[in-house]
C-alpha cells in the first residue's frame, strides 16, 4: 500500500514539475533557464518542513522562524532568480550539470542502499508462528472478544500514583466470572507497538530506532498488525474476523480513523510546504464547530465502535467470531466526569491530559461503559464467549523523572466460560496473552517468551 501511494505521488509531482517547467519556459524562452526556478520551487516544497523544524529547534521563536519572514524571503529570492535568468545571456551549463549530477548521485545512493538491503535479506521483526500451530479437531471454538481499553492503568499504578483503589471495578468483573491478572504489564508504552506485539505474540525486533517512537517503526508495526500471527491462526480455524479499531487488521479495514495515526499519504507528504500550509490554514480558519468535531473525534469513534460491537453480538453466524474492539478510553481527552456529565470542548486541552483527577473521573465513566458492554456480550451471545478486557499500556501523562515501570502497568482481565485460568500468572506481560489463550483453548504448545518491557520516548 505504501509503495502504491509513493508511486501515485511520483506521478503527481512529476506532472506538477512539468507544468512549472512549461510555465517558466513561456516566460523565460529557454528550457534550461526554466528548469532552475521549477527545480527551486519543487525543492522548497519538499524540504520546507525539515528546514522549518530545524530553524524552530535552534532559534525557537526568533524572527527567522516566523512563517511570514520565511515566505517573504523565499519570494524575494525567487524574484531575484527570475530577474537574473531573464537578463543573463549565460547558458548556465555548469549549474544545470551540477544539479543533474547531484540528482543522479542521490538516485544511485538510494538504489545502492536498497540493493544492499535486498542482498542482506529481509529480517523478520516477529517470529512466524504458523509452522508451530497444530490442529485440534475436538477443541471448542467460542466467540472471542478482544476489548482494548486504551491507556487503562493497572491497580498498582492507580494506588501508588493516584491514591485511587480500583478494586470495586475489579470485584464487579470477578462477580461476572472474570479473572484479574495482578501486576500485568504491557511490553511497550505506545499503542501501535503494543498491539503489534499482542497480536503477533512476540517481541518486535529490528526496529529502526528501538528507544524512540518514529514513523518508520510505526509503519512497520502497522504492517505487523495488518498481517499478524493470531489472525492467521484464527482464520485457519474457521473464525470470521471483525475489526472495530483504528488499524487495518487481519485483512479487515479499520472501522474508524484516529487522527494520531496518519494515512500513508500524510506520512509521505507531511514535511512538504503544501501539506504544512494546509494544516496551518486549517488551524487558523476552521470554524468552531469543525474544531469541536476534531476534538471529539475519539469520542465519536468510541460511540461507533461500541455500537458496532453490540451489533455483531446479535449477529447469528455459522462460523465463530473474533471481534477486535479498540476503545480510546480512559485515554485523554477526558470527555466525561464520573457522573457522566460531558466536559466542555474548551477544557479538552493538552494540559488537561496531565490532570490526574480528570483521568480518575473519566475512569469511573469508562468502568460503567465497560461493564455495560461486557454484560451485553454475555447476555446476548448464542454460546458463552471468551472476553478479554485489556489495557494496551498504562497511564503515560507523567512528569519527567517518574519511574518508567508505571508506563507499562495495565488492566488485564480474562473471562473463560470454563473458568480454567491455570495458565495465567501474576506479572504476565501482554506478549504472552494469546500464547496462553491458544494453549488453553486450542491445545497449542507455544512456549512463553520473556516478560520484558521496552520504554519508548515520544
Amino acid at each position: 500500500m505504501l509503495i502504491k501511494t509513493a508511486g501515485w505521488l511520483i506521478v503527481v509531482y512529476s506532472i506538477a514539475t512539468i507544468i512549472l517547467l512549461v510555465l517558466f519556459k513561456l516566460l523565460l524562452k529557454d528550457w534550461r533557464k526554466a528548469a532552475l526556478p521549477a527545480f527551486s520551487l519543487m525543492a522548497f516544497n519538499f524540504f520546507f518542513g525539515s528546514i522549518y523544524d530545524l530553524l524552530k529547534k535552534n532559534f525557537h521563536d526568533a524572527f527567522i522562524t516566523k512563517l511570514s519572514f520565511i515566505l517573504a524571503l523565499t519570494l524575494i529570492l525567487l524574484v531575484i532568480l527570475f530577474i537574473y535568468l531573464k537578463r543573463t545571456d549565460r547558458k548556465l551549463l555548469r549549474t544545470t550539470h551540477y544539479l543533474n549530477l547531484l540528482f543522479i548521485l542521490l538516485i544511485v545512493l538510494d538504489a545502492g542502499a536498497l540493493l544492499a538491503k535486498s542482498f542482506k535479506g529481509k529480517k523478520q521483526p516477529v517470529a512466524d508462528l504458523s509452522k508451530t500451530f497444530t490442529e485440534c479437531d475436538t477443541c471448542a471454538r467460542p466467540d472471542i472478544y478482544l476489548i482494548i481499553t486504551d491507556e487503562y492503568a493497572g491497580n498498582t499504578e492507580l494506588k501508588e500514583l493516584f491514591a485511587f483503589d480500583n478494586s470495586a471495578f475489579e470485584n464487579e468483573l470477578k462477580t461476572r466470572g472474570f479473572h484479574i491478572i495482578n501486576n500485568s504489564v504491557s511490553n511497550y508504552n505506545a499503542t501501535v507497538y503494543s498491539m503489534a506485539s499482542i497480536l503477533n505474540m512476540d517481541h518486535i525486533s529490528h526496529l529502526n530506532r528501538p528507544s524512540l517512537v518514529n514513523h518508520k517503526d510505526m509503519l512497520l508495526c502497522r504492517g505487523l498488525i495488518q498481517n499478524n500471527n493470531l489472525a492467521g491462526f484464527l482464520k485457519k480455524n474457521g473464525y470470521t474476523i471483525y475489526n472495530y479499531s483504528f488499524f487495518d487488521m487481519g485483512g479487515k479495514t479499520k472501522a474508524v480513523n484516529n487522527l494520531y495515526f496518519s494515512s500513508n499519504k500524510l506520512l509521505l507528504t507531511g514535511q512538504t510546504f503544501i501539506r504544512r500550509m494546509i494544516r496551518n490554514a486549517g488551524a487558523r480558519f476552521a470554524s468552531k464547530e469543525k474544531i469541536d468535531a476534531i476534538k471529539k473525534n475519539d469520542l465519536y469513534n468510541d460511540i461507533r465502535v461500541d455500537s458496532l460491537t453490540r451489533q455483531v453480538v446479535l449477529q447469528k453466524n455459522s462460523s465463530p467470531k473474533f471481534v477486535y474492539t479498540h476503545l480510546n478510553m480512559p485515554h485523554p481527552p477526558y470527555f466525561y466526569d464520573s457522573s457522566g456529565r460531558e466536559i466542555s470542548t474548551s477544557d479538552l486541552t493538552d494540559e488537561s491530559a496531565m490532570k490526574k483527577n480528570g483521568y480518575i473521573e473519566y475512569l469511573h465513566y469508562t468502568n460503567r461503559k465497560l461493564l455495560s458492554l461486557v454484560d451485553f456480550i454475555k447476555k446476548n451471545s448464542v454460546s458463552p464467549p471468551v472476553i478479554l478486557l485489556l489495557g494496551d499500556h498504562g497511564f503515560r501523562q507523567l512528569p519527567a523523572g517518574t519511574d518508567q515501570k508505571y508506563y507499562f502497568m495495565n488492566l488485564n482481565s480474562v473471562y473463560f466460560p470454563n473458568g480454567n485460568y491455570t495458565g495465567f500468572y501474576d506479572g504476565l506481560s501482554t506478549v504472552n496473552q494469546f500464547r496462553i489463550i491458544l494453549n488453553t483453548l486450542f491445545a497449542q504448545k507455544l512456549s512463553l517468551v520473556k516478560d520484558s518491557t521496552s520504554f519508548l520516548k515520544e
